[in-house]
C-alpha cells in the first residue's frame, strides 16, 4: 500500500524531472535566440538585461543577490551589456560608490523582439492546447513562482548567515 506521503514524494519527483527538462530547454532556446539577435549575448546576459529592464535602476550587487550568482559573473555581463549600449550606469544618489544600471531604448527594442520571437515559438508549440489548459498552466506556474519568490529573493549570502 502506498501512503499519501509516498505518493506526494513520487509526484513531486516527477514534477522536478519535468521542471528540469523545461529549464534546460528554455536555457538552450534563450541562448540560441539571444546569440542570433546580438552576437555574444549569452542566456545569462539576457536574464541580467531582463532584471535591469524590470527593476532598474539597480546595482550589480542587487542583481547578483537576485540571481544567486557571484558578483564577478554579473560584472562580466554588465560590461558586455554596456559595450553593446544596452544599459547605462549612473551614480546612486544615496551612495556615490554604488553604480546603478538602467536600460536603454535599444535594450527595450531588443527585449521586445526577443519576446516576440519567443511568443511565436510557444504559440507554435502550444497550438493544440485549449484556452483552459493554457490558463491552468499559467495559473499553476504563477502559484509555484509566488511560493518561491521569498526564497529566490534571498540569495546564498543570506542563507549562509541564517546558519550561523
Amino acid at each position: 500500500m502506498i501512503s499519501d506521503g509516498d505518493e506526494r514524494t513520487s509526484l513531486v519527483t516527477g514534477l522536478l524531472s519535468e521542471l528540469g527538462q523545461t529549464v534546460a530547454l528554455t536555457r538552450r532556446r534563450w541562448a540560441h535566440v539571444s546569440e542570433g539577435m546580438c552576437p555574444g549575448l549569452s542566456g545569462l546576459g539576457l536574464i541580467t538585461l531582463q532584471i535591469i529592464l524590470r527593476s532598474g535602476p539597480i546595482s550589480a550587487k542587487e542583481i547578483s543577490t537576485r540571481m544567486g550568482i557571484d558578483k564577478a559573473a554579473v560584472s562580466r555581463q554588465v560590461a558586455f551589456l554596456r559595450k553593446q549600449e544596452l544599459i547605462t550606469e549612473s551614480e546612486s544618489p544615496h551612495d556615490r560608490r554604488v553604480m546603478l544600471l538602467t536600460r536603454t531604448e535599444q535594450a527595450e527594442a531588443l527585449i521586445e523582439e526577443f519576446r516576440a520571437i519567443q511568443a511565436a515559438n510557444y504559440i507554435d508549440r502550444l497550438t493544440d492546447w485549449t484556452p483552459e489548459e493554457l490558463t491552468a498552466l499559467r495559473t499553476l506556474l504563477h502559484k509555484f513562482n509566488e511560493a518561491n519568490e521569498y526564497e529566490c529573493s534571498r540569495g546564498p549570502a543570506s542563507d549562509a548567515s541564517d546558519k550561523q
